[in-house]
């Protein structure tokens, strides 16, 4: 299948109805809600995008680790994105201008399809927006190394036969139990693997 017959029928199936909260709740951590309620502060608006390009016969999907710093996902595996800056048009802007930051893919070559639900993080106080979009070309990735450690890629294809592990984990001196996608030895969790989990109920 060619990334543009696939996206065709995505773009389909995102304009019905969302499967959000069902499929969130899947891959939701025990400790969600033990940091901080939703209704203290003005959210903070932010935007991660799902970028599909095709390589030979595969449709892959780019994910980064970040680099260690001084915050609460430092180190984890996500999406490309983050906050929204006021000069940004909208949230689909957001999207587009932090991958290309992040890992150089020029925003006016991003052909967006449609959104996922927002999510809410409650450690963070940010609203997730998911964008989703593809290339219609062979990338070349250039990593913001400052934000940037490492690069990988899940082919769309996995999402059939995606084993989920549960474990501990511990954030802000709290533990508690989390579960986990494994895509090879790539193990993803949190908000991530609630975005994710989305888009596989929208992929059945």
């Amino acid at each position: 299948m060619t990334i543009e017959n696939f996206t065709k029928k995505l773009q389909n199936r995102l304009s019905g109805i969302l499967p959000g909260e069902e499929a969130h709740k899947e891959l939701a951590p025990e400790g969600r809600y033990a940091f901080k309620s939703e209704e203290k502060d003005e959210q903070v608006k932010s935007a991660v995008l799902i970028l599909l390009f095709q390589k030979d016969d595969k449709i892959l999907i780019p994910f980064i680790q970040k680099t260690i710093y001084p915050g609460i996902h430092s180190g984890q595996v996500s999406l490309p994105g983050g906050k929204a800056e006021k000069y940004d048009k909208d949230i689909i802007q957001t999207a587009l201008r932090e991958t290309e930051e992040e890992i150089g893919i020029q925003r006016e070559t991003i052909k967006v399809i449609g959104k996922l639900s927002p999510l809410y993080i409650p450690v963070s106080n940010f609203e997730v927006n998911t964008i989703i979009g593809y290339i219609d070309y062979l990338p070349k990735f250039i990593l913001n190394e400052s934000e940037v450690a490492k690069l990988f890629f899940i082919d769309i294809q996995e999402f059939k036969t995606v084993k989920t592990i549960t474990r501990q984990v511990n954030v802000r001196n709290k533990t508690f139990n989390a579960p986990f996608f494994i895509f090879n030895e790539t193990e993803i969790w949190g908000a991530t693997a609630m975005i994710l989990n989305e888009l596989k109920f929208v992929l059945k």
